[in-house]
């Protein structure tokens, strides 16, 4: 037996010897694999493309500030064809501004179609860009199939602009639209307890009440309109057309057509919306006449602005290595509490980042770029505590604007040497509100009773299974107006003026960023990068210094799957009705799954424009 034992441990620890090996083997070659990918991924200094070429910019999906979600999660979405395409807006802006002193880039080629989402700042943003380019004395080329509302604005800034013979320009406005619950919550035998301050903060709306509010409506019009007039003298400055050409097209687009005998593309024409109505392939020898001909991919010979902005930020002096820092710290999202993900503002992953900028001593200033609609009550204030911090050191900070700050995104910006809103940012909505649902009818419907005892009249007064207590629905109620009292006294000290003057444009009312100068809510009207030179004119810089992005760091294997990430080129298809409906139910129930502030006091901002 001894013997047999003996020589089962032998070759049990040959066969664990053995095996060891295979997999020590295995990962070996594994790493030299990854190695060897990695240096062909990430060394070269240039991308190649050939002494003439046009850059491609194709915009995919909605325009962002930052790229939402985890990396391993976007590699895994994008490979499986289940991802929400976006494109930073910094990209699309430094590729340009890079290509514009490059000799090789010859011309710059708009491809439009994948196009979705996009606030008038982060597309004015690109246009000033693509002005830059064209201030350089090279020619811009938009083409397009079929032009809606924000492909056309890009496709404006253009030289030229194509558009296939069987296209269209849909030009449509703004405007504010929204589902609502409160017939299907009654019929669910939902009780949505509501807690808010401001006649004018409408998030709560969709579950209270069946229509918007005359308040709302009202309200609403005012930014809407502000932001149509803004995006009308955009387009028809770089167009050359008339005033009032745009406004006349949309409000007759039946007649236009009609006198085209119904042809879209030719109404567009005769409006002066476009240059030429060109099929795919000749408008593909026309850039070959200008750049040449990539015979291996029988088209133009061209570069991608992804492959190409690395090499262009080699190349802007901005980026350059200096021991003078002006940090960018993103700040894209609902505004959550916790540890968050990119295109989500965690309480703390933002603090992590903003205290990175307080202990660096390279960084001189920062520039926080806010992009938000608000959130959680408690973790706005613990991310404003910590910029109060950071300017303690004596740095100065900026709050840049973007698309959307208002309620929890303002609420960020407040404690900021100066507030840079661009004038079609949409900003205020200083108000708070709470919500509570409970299910207790529903599942009484469904024979399901909750009962028990407690110690308090607080015990079990706040379970989602019972009828909110009324010691819980007061508590909760008084702490939504103390949270407003705050609110807007934080905002009357940054401001300095007093909580009435700040209450009478508060109670939850939006304004657009010129509005909100004339108001006093922001300091100047301008861009991210104004706010950037406001920053090192602030700390004292002068010309010397350059900008950081203070961004989430990434670990090996996240890196790893980044530079392996080859995007797919693929452009998203048009939503049909049914995937446009399933899409906003989807992104409602999103928006409320991240709703968790402990207190349920909520700064947040319904501002979404469709």
């Amino acid at each position: 037996m001894a013997r047999r034992n003996i020589v089962f441990r032998f070759f049990s620890s040959l066969w664990r010897f053995v095996d060891e090996s295979r997999r020590l083997t295995v990962n070996l070659i594994f790493l030299l694999l990854v190695f060897a990918l990695l240096s062909s991924v990430l060394t070269s200094d240039s991308p190649a493309f050939p002494e003439s070429a046009a850059l491609v910019v194709d915009i995919q999906g909605d325009l962002v500030d930052q790229l939402a979600g985890d990396p391993l999660d976007r590699a895994i979405a994008e490979a499986t064809g289940d991802d929400r395409p976006q494109t930073v807006v910094r990209d699309v802006v430094d590729a340009i501004r890079g290509a514009r002193d490059d000799d090789r880039i010859k011309l710059l080629v708009l491809e439009l179609d994948g196009l979705r989402g996009a606030s008038l700042p982060k597309m004015q943003a690109i246009a000033t860009a693509i002005g830059e380019f064209r201030s350089a004395g090279k020619k811009v080329i938009a083409n397009g199939s079929y032009y809606v509302q924000n492909q056309y604005y890009l496709a404006s800034a253009a030289d030229e602009v194509y558009m296939h013979p069987f296209g269209a320009v849909y030009i449509e406005g703004y405007g504010r639209y929204r589902m609502f619950f409160k017939d299907a919550i009654d019929k669910l035998k939902i009780d949505w307890n509501v807690f808010r301050v401001g006649e004018y903060k409408s998030f709560v709306e969709p579950y209270t009440r069946t229509s918007m509010s005359e308040e709302d409506r009202q309200s609403s019009l005012v930014w809407l309109n502000a932001l149509w007039s803004e995006w009308q003298q955009d387009v028809t400055e770089a167009r050359g057309l008339p005033d009032g050409a745009i406004a006349d097209y949309v409000e007759n687009i039946a007649t236009n057509m009609s006198a085209q005998q119904g042809d879209s593309a030719k109404a567009a024409l005769a409006a002066g919306l476009v240059d030429e109505l060109l099929g795919h392939e000749v408008i593909r020898e026309r850039l070959i006449g200008i750049v040449g001909e990539d015979k291996k991919n029988h088209s133009y010979k061209a570069v991608n602005f992804r492959k190409y902005v690395g090499h262009a930020r080699q190349n802007l002096d901005k980026y350059k290595a200096s021991d003078q820092l002006v940090a960018v710290v993103v700040a894209v999202g609902s505004i959550t509490t916790g540890d968050q993900p990119p295109g989500t503002i965690g309480s703390e992953s933002l603090s992590r980042q903003l205290i990175q900028a307080r202990e660096n001593d390279k960084v001189k200033a920062v520039v926080l770029q806010i992009d938000s609609g608000g959130g959680s009550m408690l973790a706005s204030e613990i991310i404003l505590r910590e910029i109060e911090l950071l300017k303690a050191t004596g740095k100065p900070v900026i709050a840049s604007m973007g698309g959307v700050a208002a309620s929890g995104g303002y609420y960020i910006a407040m404690p900021a040497d100066e507030i840079f809103a661009n004038s079609g940012t949409i900003t205020g909505s200083i108000g708070v509100l709470g919500m509570f649902p409970t299910f207790q009818r529903s599942l009484g419907a469904l024979g399901l009773n909750v009962d028990g005892v407690g110690t308090t009249s607080l015990s079990g007064g706040a379970r989602p299974d019972r009828e909110l207590s009324t010691g819980t629905r007061d508590m909760i109620q008084q702490s939504v107006e103390n949270s407003y009292r705050v609110f807007v006294g934080r905002v009357a000290a940054s401001r300095n003026t007093t909580p009435d003057e700040i209450d009478k444009i508060a109670r939850g009312r939006v304004w657009v960023g010129q509005d909100a100068l004339n108001i006093g809510l922001v300091d100047k009207i301008g861009s991210l990068d104004d706010a950037i030179a406001a920053a090192a004119e602030r700390a004292g810089l002068g010309e010397s210094y350059s900008v950081q992005y203070i961004e989430k760091q990434l670990g090996f294997r996240e890196r790893f799957l980044l530079s392996m990430l080859s995007f797919s080129g693929r452009i998203p298809h048009q939503q049909s009705p049914v995937q446009y409906l399933l899409n906003r139910l989807d992104n409602q129930f999103e928006t409320l799954s991240t709703l968790n502030d402990p207190g349920h006091r909520y700064a947040i901002c319904f501002c979404e424009v469709w």
